[in-house]
């Protein structure tokens, strides 16, 4: 199974839903998924906050999965770790809301 290259990005489109996207801009960009607020969403400064959780956790998945995979290819050849924690750090403040 293939899914489509990263990096996603989290594109707001109104206050109804966000876009996860190939492309930050609108033209020439595939949608991968679209989040909706959740029915018990919260809304902070006028934004779904749970919704906007969900989007980025959403975005950062090929990061997520490529931090992953080359954590596990080290680990399998018995190499030192070195680099995987910048990585796994980059990989995960992307997915909560960071860059």
């Amino acid at each position: 199974m293939k899914h489509t290259p990263g990096p996603w990005f989290n594109v707001s489109v109104d206050h109804e839903w966000t876009e996860i996207c190939d492309a930050p801009a609108y033209r020439n960009r595939a949608i991968i998924a679209v989040v909706r607020p959740a029915g018990n969403d919260s809304v902070s400064r006028g934004i779904f906050t749970t919704r906007n959780a969900n989007a980025c956790i959403i975005a950062a998945a090929p990061e997520l999965l490529g931090a992953l995979e080359y954590i596990a290819k080290r680990i399998a050849a018995g190499d030192s770790l070195g680099d995987s924690l910048v990585i796994a750090d980059c990989a995960i403040a992307k997915a909560k809301g960071g860059r």
